[in-house]
């Protein structure tokens, strides 16, 4: 199914959202279609960010890997709204927000710091 060339931080970016958010957000419409759009749109974002930045050119690379970061920060952020909210139990969100931190940990190694 993957793609033999992908690193494994993308691996990883790819079952968050398969096997993660997009149940969260299902969930999440049903209640706040905003905070559903915002948590997909950010995902998307991490996800589009991660692949072009592992293929920027050098002086590109650290620009993308952030914004790549950042999206991930937005979307695990996202999730603590959601169950501040109560839209979202503590259970719903601790996996994610696991594999969040340690994807973000990992673009950051990538990117250089």
């Amino acid at each position: 199914m993957f793609h033999r060339n992908m690193l494994d931080v993308q691996r990883l970016i790819l079952v968050l959202i398969r096997h993660h958010l997009r149940l969260l957000v299902q969930r999440l419409l049903r209640r706040d279609r905003d905070a559903a759009e915002q948590l997909r749109r950010a995902a998307r974002s991490l996800n589009h960010n991660t692949a072009e930045g592992l293929r920027a050119r050098a002086g590109n690379r650290p620009v993308r890997l952030q914004r790549a970061e950042n999206s991930g920060r937005e979307a695990m952020f996202g999730l603590y709204d959601a169950w501040a909210w109560g839209y979202l139990e503590p259970e719903h969100i601790h996996e994610p927000v696991e594999l969040l931190d340690r994807i973000i940990a990992m673009l950051v190694r990538l990117r250089g710091e």
